[in-house]
Parts: structure tokens; sequence; C-alpha cells
């Protein structure tokens, strides 16, 4: 009888933010076919800002939602934005910069 090969979920896997950025950079590459919450492969405008995402992701951070600035167009823009997880340091960091900048 032939053993079946079981397919361990990297995600399963991960034990720190490092660990979930890495595999969220290697996601964004196309070396993991799926990310949490996201079956597929990166949405095409993600695409667009995939370098500085796997950055990102490899610096101690784990990006859960991102997309690029639109320009006006009809009347309607979209603005560039990030959502992601990070140490408590960085994360008072970048909260004290938003009451300084024009970061929300």
């Amino acid at each position: 009888m032939a053993s079946k090969k079981k397919t361990v979920n990297p995600w399963r896997t991960a034990r720190s933010l490092a660990e979930l950025g890495e595999l969220t950079a290697l996601w964004l590459l196309g070396e993991v076919p799926t990310h949490p919450g996201q079956p597929d492969a990166p949405d095409e405008e993600t695409m667009r800002i995939r370098d500085p995402l796997v950055r990102f992701n490899r610096a101690g951070f784990v990006t859960e939602f991102s997309q690029p600035g639109e320009k006006l167009k009809d009347g309607f823009a979209q603005r560039a934005a990030v959502a992601e997880f990070c140490p408590e340091t960085a994360g008072r960091k970048l909260a004290a910069l938003t009451l300084c900048s024009v970061l929300i």
C-alpha cells in the first residue's frame, strides 16, 4: 500500500512575527500559494507595490492589507494604505508619526 505524503500548511508552523512576515513575502513573490484570508495570488493592483511590501514584511512587519494610491478619476481617488502587525515598540513609533504627518 502506497503511503500518502501529508502536506504541512506553512502558516500553521510559523511561531513569530518574523516567520509570518517571511511567509507573507514568499506569498507576494508567488512561492507560497495561499495567504490567510486570501485564497489565491495577490490582487493585480498589489503587484504594483509588491517589492516594497516584500521588504516591509522582511523587516519585522506583517502586512494584512494594502492598496496603492490612485489619482483622481471621475471624481474618485484611492489613498495608498497598508495595515500591518508589528512589534509594540515599532507600533508606538508609527503612532507617534501620525501626530505630525499625513499618516493615518
